[in-house]
């Protein structure tokens, strides 16, 4: 059957079923779960909307932290002489790997315990992750943190050196 089936066809087959098995109960029309699962799609897209936009948040606030956090190293590397475009290099390199290593444990995490525990939490039955999906994701996490701290580069690239240590004192 490629196509879905009729509202009178499934009154058909629910008949014929209840012809076959007289003992067994239909407790709702096919239909109802379809319906169900149109109207539930919005609200679980609003859910995970508003979670993945606290998520960016909490991760950018994080990202602050560690920015403002070796800002002073950065002014101390710029004072002795290191060019800006080195020092960005370093603090997105350090975001970089702080990044994927954080992800990286993560992702292991994930698959070791995918058995015992994600796989009940999962709303399609039998998904199984393959390792590209899981690079996939350690990819996406790495480039978002690299994105991310784009802004704080750039507030970092504007100020001279002295401008910047001044500025943290």
């Amino acid at each position: 059957m490629e196509n879905r089936p009729s509202y009178y066809e499934n009154l058909e087959f629910l008949r014929d079923i209840r012809e076959q098995f007289p003992d067994a109960s239909i407790d709702k029309h096919p239909y109802s779960s379809y319906e169900n699962s149109k109207r539930d799609t919005l609200s679980v897209m609003l859910v995970l909307s508003v979670v993945f936009a606290a998520a960016i948040a909490a991760f950018m606030f994080l990202l602050k932290y560690l920015s403002d956090s070796t800002d002073y190293i950065g002014a101390i590397q710029s004072i002795c002489g290191a060019p800006k475009d080195t020092v960005v290099f370093i603090k997105l390199a350090s975001v970089f790997l702080m990044t994927f290593s954080v992800s990286a444990v993560g992702v292991a995490l994930h698959a070791l315990l995918y058995g015992p525990v994600f796989s009940k939490l999962n709303t399609i039955q039998g998904l199984i992750y393959q390792p590209r999906d899981y690079l996939l994701i350690l990819c996406m996490c790495c480039i978002a943190a690299v994105l991310v701290s784009v802004p704080f580069v750039v507030s970092f690239s504007r100020d001279s050196a002295a401008a910047f240590k001044r500025r943290l004192e």
